[in-house]
């Protein structure tokens, strides 16, 4: 028997059913999503600062030099990410051992890098699984997308993948078997954490906080409060892909006033970031053309779309429009990589299982049960001018950064001081002080809030809920 909290707070009792777990462990956030046969059963994403101490390991696994912990300890960076998988199925609070762990790797790690992960994972004792598998994320996303929308025929499709470190570009070959057609391209200049940079800096000049920043001994005095302002403007970035406008409380030193941020200004300074992601794709179609008998470039019929910063609606406004092919993106792009880890583990469990059953009489009047497998393909459409999909209100928010010229200082000061990430806002000691012109004036004890998914509180985690189907036949998670 396997008790799992449910997301909607009551707990399930599970007998003699198929359960699997997708994890992916990323540089800001961490996902473990849990699936039966019948249904989601919860989803956990957490800081993987939360869990290690820090996130900057990943692009340092495989490598033979170690890397320090958050404990001072030099220390394989396999290791640290198997302790960051580890800890993040402690706060599933599982009960016994699952039948299958998925675990989604970057489509940039060499095979080199995943079997170093995959023996450090199996020397851990606290890994509470059977059997373990690995996949690359634009895979797993895949997957995810397939599950919701429709299997693809033969063809290719582009993993878009806009996460906290950066923009991860690979081309998937379609199908029975679908797998990386060609090398995946990333690139660091556009990136979650660098739209936050420039929206912090957008929020220092329009209040006029940069400068006070000019002076760098007057500015590194206020390191903690620029620290929690930018973890305010990363919640007004994610606030801005549901709502149109967001308010962020500025106190920083003897400044104390608020900004208002609004959408289409914010839109208008990130799309030049997107429009050399746009570059980036042109590019991995190319490379996979040329890796086809003959090299002749093969049609691309989607764009899947993952990662937090998926949920920008101009990333897939620009695609579109741009590209002229379909743009796909699943309702919580955060999470698709880890729920489509636990799609194909429920569906390699299906396959074992199915192995090792002995085939039975036919039974009169009994019709079986269509295969998890038989999705209707899906028929693609040219693409419109305008996004194909809304992204759904989420309870973690990510969203757009801001270009700045001025305030040169206090740019390379937060860029050096490596600035923590997170959500919420927060006060701040000191008396105010009147507003430079453009500045709200109005006090705002709070952002309103968007509506979120179903979730409970694990451990100080956000837990999400997916509904529906989970690995029998299609569905909205």
């Amino acid at each position: 028997m396997i008790a799992i909290d449910h997301p909607r707070g009551w707990e399930q009792e599970l007998t003699d059913m198929g359960i699997t777990i997708g994890v992916k462990v990323g540089s800001a956030n961490s996902v473990a999503v849990v699936a039966s046969e019948h249904s989601w059963e919860n989803s956990l994403s957490v800081g993987t600062a939360g869990l290690v101490g820090s996130g900057d390991f990943l692009d340092r696994v495989g490598d033979p030099v170690p890397v320090l912990d958050d404990r001072g300890q030099s220390r394989p960076a396999a290791q640290i990410h198997a302790e960051a998988v580890a800890a993040l199925l402690t706060r599933l609070e599982l009960t016994d051992t699952v039948d299958h762990l998925t675990v989604v790797h970057p489509d940039t790690w060499t095979s080199q890098a995943v079997d170093e992960a995959h023996a450090a994972l199996r020397a851990r004792d606290d890994v509470p699984t059977g059997e373990i598998s690995w996949i690359p994320e634009s895979r797993a996303t895949l997957a995810a997308v397939e599950h919701s929308e429709g299997a693809f025929g033969q063809g290719l499709v582009i993993g878009y993948d806009l996460g906290a470190s950066a923009l991860t570009v690979t081309v998937l070959a379609t199908g029975d078997e679908p797998r990386v057609v060609s090398r995946p391209l990333r690139l660091d200049s556009v990136s979650g954490n660098e739209f936050d940079r420039l929206l912090l800096a957008h929020t220092l000049r329009v209040t006029g906080v940069d400068a006070e920043l000019a002076d760098p001994g007057r500015a590194s005095s206020v390191l903690d409060d620029l620290t929690r302002l930018r973890t305010d403007c990363r919640g007004a970035k994610e606030a801005l892909s549901v709502d149109t406008d967001a308010v962020v409380d500025v106190r920083v030193g003897e400044v104390s006033t608020v900004a208002r941020l609004v959408r289409d200004d914010v839109e208008d300074l990130v799309r030049g970031p997107i429009t050399e992601s746009v570059a980036l794709i042109r590019e991995a179609i190319a490379s996979a053309g040329a890796d086809q008998p003959g090299g002749h470039p093969v049609p691309v019929t989607a764009i899947i779309l993952g990662g937090g910063g998926a949920s920008i609606p101009l990333v897939t406004e620009m695609l579109s429009a741009t590209l002229r092919v379909p743009v796909l993106l699943d309702p919580q792009p955060g999470s698709a990589s880890a729920a489509g880890a636990a799609l194909l583990g429920m569906a390699a469990l299906g396959a074992r299982d199915s192995a090792a059953t002995e085939p039975t009489a036919e039974i009169p009047g009994l019709v079986p049960a269509p295969s998890p497998g038989e999705r209707p393909l899906r028929e693609i459409e040219p693409a419109p001018s305008t996004p194909v999909t809304t992204p759904a209100p989420r309870l973690s928010r990510r969203r757009r950064g801001i270009l700045i010229t001025a305030g040169a200082a206090a740019l390379v000061l937060v860029s050096a001081t490596g600035l923590s990430v997170g959500t919420g806002l927060v006060g701040s000691t000191g008396e105010a002080t009147p507003p430079p012109a453009g500045a709200v004036t109005t006090t705002v004890a709070a952002t309103p809030g968007t509506p979120g998914r179903a979730a409970t509180t694990v451990a100080g985690a956000d837990a999400g809920g997916r509904t529906a189907d989970a690995a029998t036949g299609t569905g909205t998670r």
